[in-house]
């Protein structure tokens, strides 16, 4: 249910990507002019992206951008959504082997939520800092690979 609600506000990130064949369109698109000016291709991975991240950074994210929204869903408001984010990351409960475990930090590994929140995360942060102030021709990202 979260990562349907949740699912909209990707539309507001504007480097992430939804597929392989959208960066190579998006590649294609590209101008000569584009191309001449910005010619030095590079390629970023966040090692251990979901276990780094803080849940409590997560939920910030995602109430910041609620409330950019003024969302209101079927009469579930901003504060429903966090109190519901807040009780699904307290625990990060999964099986291996037959053998419970607690995942101790950052987002759940396999959760579909979770890379919605680093989508979000990551986004903060390169707002911040790499598409801030350096000048890029083009700049994407799948999850944690820029």
């Amino acid at each position: 249910m979260l990562t349907h609600l949740l699912s909209p506000l990707v539309q507001d990130v504007s480097s992430h990507l939804k597929s392989s064949q959208e960066l190579m369109h998006k590649i294609n698109t590209l101008t000569r002019d584009q191309l001449l000016q910005y010619p030095y291709a590079f390629s970023l991975d966040v090692v251990a992206l979901y276990t780094s991240i803080p849940p409590q950074e997560a939920i910030e994210s995602v109430k910041t951008r609620l409330n950019a929204h003024s969302f209101n869903y079927h009469g579930l408001k901003t504060e429903h959504i966090i109190k519901l984010l807040e009780t699904v990351l307290k625990r990060r409960i999964f099986i291996f082997k037959n053998i419970l475990y607690e995942q101790k930090n950052g987002l759940a590994m396999g959760s579909r939520l979770s890379g919605f929140l680093a989508t979000f995360v990551m986004d903060d942060l390169e707002r911040r800092t790499i598409t801030a102030d350096l000048q890029i021709g083009f700049y994407a990202r799948y999850v944690d690979d820029t």
